[in-house]
């Protein structure tokens, strides 16, 4: 497997761990997703989204590597948003609102289609969830009473959904369990004592879509820390929320008598 594809490997082996470190004399690497956006678009712009976004040069930036948020221009260095974490929601089809969980501080997005929506929305649940899983004294005594799971569950099984139709991920795969195999998990979820069946279900998919998970080089993305970027293509973002069901009901499994 190519190096570059290193970063998002530590990151899908192991969510427990302290963020990675590069070898001395290399350059930290970080992955994400990168979205042109226009932010807390005024009434004219909404409704000329398309123009608006062409023109802007605002970019969004979702790090799976270490759960931030940045927005910044072309050629700046990015700014953390202040004040997270937040909850994330979808508006229309091509527009998010982030809403920090702390305070009042919102702010909304629109993007220049609907699969980038789709993908920011799935980006912001999956550190969402690494986060939680990075504190497993606070979990549940059972997977059954663990909300977060079944959030998250529910959130990829949505995202896959709509990525089957928009990305045309029927046609790429056209043989594949990914959405029989979430359904099912999900539905096995609400009766107890299907740890195992749930874990098979989410592994099988996994196994089939992590060979397909690719990240691509950055060059323009400026950094303090002098950061290589890489960003996640949309099977990556899978198979990373994939990676965190399955790192999530591995804890109780182990708990299980």
């Amino acid at each position: 497997m190519s190096s570059h594809l290193a970063k998002l490997n530590s990151i899908l082996d192991d969510f427990s761990l302290t963020p990675s470190s590069s070898p001395a004399g290399e350059r930290e690497r970080g992955i994400l997703c990168e979205f042109t956006v226009v932010q807390n678009p005024s009434f004219m712009e909404k409704l000329n989204w398309n123009s608006s976004v062409k023109k802007s040069t605002t970019r969004l930036y979702v790090r799976m590597d270490n759960g931030t948020i940045s927005i910044g221009s072309v050629g700046h260095i990015p700014k953390q948003l202040s004040s997270g974490p937040f909850t994330v929601i979808r508006q229309g089809k091509k527009d998010i609102r982030l809403s920090s969980i702390n305070s009042a501080i919102e702010h909304t997005f629109i993007f220049s289609n609907a699969i980038n929506a789709i993908e920011c929305h799935a980006a912001v649940h999956l550190i969402q969830h690494i986060n939680y899983l990075q504190n497993p004294d606070n979990f549940p005594q059972t997977v059954y009473e663990d909300k977060m799971f079944s959030e998250q569950l529910e959130a990829t099984l949505s995202y896959a959904q709509d990525m089957w139709q928009l990305a045309l991920w029927h046609q790429l795969w056209p043989y594949s369990h990914l959405l029989e195999y979430l359904t099912t998990a999900s539905s096995l979820l609400q009766t107890p004592n299907n740890l195992h069946q749930i874990h098979a279900h989410l592994s099988e998919i996994y196994d089939e879509f992590y060979p397909h998970a690719m990240i691509y080089a950055i060059d323009n993305i400026p950094s303090k820390e002098n950061v290589k970027f890489y960003r996640a293509s949309y099977v990556a973002l899978l198979v990373a929320k994939l990676k965190a069901l399955l790192t999530h009901i591995e804890y109780y499994i182990t708990l299980a008598p």
